[in-house]
């Protein structure tokens, strides 16, 4: 059985605050805010749209630029990469609805995902894991991946690569507490010709 992050109406307020565009960070307690008034929620299917008005020329430049390079690394199944920029760390409290940052980070790191699609390389500052994708769907109407996956310590996650709002966001539990890494992505590339190692 798949990885699952909890009631329904729990997994609805999570996704809505994953997908915005840029965090809101209450500079009195870190605290993330969700401006609702940019964004349209279709609850019901977990889905996330944004208005055309919301991406700037650049930001639809970005988004073509990198979901091509994700589709065209599954269907020519080269490998694909994607640099981040920065990390955040939140935990959701239930209480009052909002996400709290625990911790923001503007190191880099590296995913690296074999051609098959099957395991990925996680690098950081500090640490490599790999981590194993036991299911995985792409959603081409909020050009968004899914995947469940394992780390090689054995940790369950929910993994979302979402394009239209650059991130890469890994949810879990852990002592009754639903957490979330959100990485933005800075760069994606594929690699046809790379061997594995």
């Amino acid at each position: 059985m798949f990885f699952s992050p909890g009631p329904d109406i729990l997994k609805s307020y999570c996704l809505k605050l994953l997908c915005l565009s840029s965090f809101v960070k209450n500079k009195a307690n870190d605290v993330l805010l969700l401006p609702t008034d940019f964004l349209t929620f279709e609850v019901s299917n977990r889905v996330l749209k944004s208005t055309d008005s919301e991406l700037t020329k650049n930001g639809k430049m970005k988004l073509i630029t990198t979901m091509t390079a994700i589709l065209l690394a599954t269907l020519s199944f080269g490998q694909l990469g994607i640099s981040t920029e920065l990390r955040q760390d939140a935990y959701w409290k239930t209480d009052t609805e909002e996400w709290n940052v625990t911790s923001t980070d503007e190191a880099g790191t590296l995913f690296e995902f074999n051609k098959e699609l099957t395991t990925f390389k996680h690098t950081t500052p500090t640490i490599t894991s790999t981590y194993y994708i036991k299911d995985w769907k792409y959603d081409e109407e909020t050009i968004k991946y899914t995947m469940q996956i394992t780390s090689d310590a054995g940790n369950d996650y929910e993994m979302i690569i979402d394009g239209v709002n650059n991130c890469v966001a890994f949810f879990y539990w852990r002592d009754d507490v639903y957490y979330l890494v959100r990485h933005t992505i800075k760069n994606t590339w594929f690699n046809e010709d790379k061997e594995e190692e």
